[in-house]
């Protein structure tokens, strides 16, 4: 990332920043879609897949206890601005029948701010 946009978070939260982007199958059996990572900064999920995603922040993901994102275009997202610590832990997905996928987009930090000099 570079220009503007990269600017922006380098004043913001310090640092240079870049973006991770890949697909995921999920089936039946709950997976890790995110792993724990405490220099990511914000995400993007968009089921692009026809069925609907179940997401939880630990492994045991029920349709009772996850967060629902429908089938062929639902998303859902953090950053640290609005949700605090929640972009850095793990999150974990299924879906209830079959199978869906998901396209993922997340802002990692790759290099902290040099030390000021004392």
């Amino acid at each position: 990332m570079s220009g503007a946009a990269q600017q922006f978070i380098e004043r913001l939260v310090g640092g240079f920043f870049v973006t991770r982007e890949r697909d995921v199958t999920l089936a039946a059996t709950a997976a890790e879609v995110l792993r724990n990572d405490p220099e990511r900064v914000g995400y993007l999920i968009v089921v692009t897949g026809a069925t609907e995603a179940q997401l939880a922040f630990n492994i045991n993901v029920t349709t009772a206890t996850s967060i629902r994102v429908p089938g062929s275009g639902g998303t859902f997202s953090a950053n640290v601005r609005e949700d605090f610590m929640l972009p850095t832990v793990s999150l974990y997905g299924n879906v209830a029948a079959g199978n869906t996928t998901l396209h993922i987009v997340e802002i990692v930090r790759v290099s902290a701010p040099p030390e000021p000099v004392t």
